[in-house]
């Protein structure tokens, strides 16, 4: 992720060499600089997916593969697989740090999934700022990491945004 400096150097040197909407590299992705450059290029689109449950994986695959995905892995008919806890309306977020998430994970998502029996929790959150408080008020048994992280984990996560 670029910060503001990195954002303002990128643009200088874009217009002082006054390059191409496709080298706009502060506002496009290497992956959309790619396609513009090279529009021939063949893509490829995924044909099996080994990961998530059907339930979370059948969005993308109606909204990007068109219903063509194959989901490799086994639907037990779980009835909590997508839970959504709302938090509470307003900007609790300061910098890379949101405590109303926090409390909200305390009093209501990790008494509830107790309740329900889970024993191994995970949770996902964008930010390492979030993952160290977390931890630091919830506790250092929990298993709290950024994306990159829990990458391939076989964990009943719950993501939060």
């Amino acid at each position: 992720m670029l910060d503001s400096q990195s954002i303002q150097k990128s643009e200088e040197i874009w217009g002082r060499y006054a390059l191409l909407e496709t080298y706009h590299f502060s506002a496009h992705s290497l992956l959309s600089f790619a396609i513009a450059a090279w529009p021939e290029a063949p893509a490829v689109l995924l044909r099996e997916h080994y990961r998530c449950h059907h339930k979370i994986i059948n969005f993308y695959n109606q909204k990007f593969y068109g219903g063509k995905l194959i989901v490799m892995t086994e639907d037990h008919e779980e009835p909590d697989v997508l839970t959504m806890y709302r938090t509470a309306l307003g900007n609790h977020a300061r910098g890379h740090l949101n405590q109303r998430q926090i409390d909200v994970i305390r009093q209501e998502v990790l008494p509830s999934l107790e309740r329900q029996g889970y024993g191994s929790i995970g949770i996902i959150t964008p930010y390492r700022d979030q993952v160290t408080a977390i931890q630091t008020q919830l506790g250092q048994d929990l298993e709290v990491a950024t994306v990159h992280k829990f990458q391939d984990w076989e964990k009943n996560t719950l993501p939060m945004l």
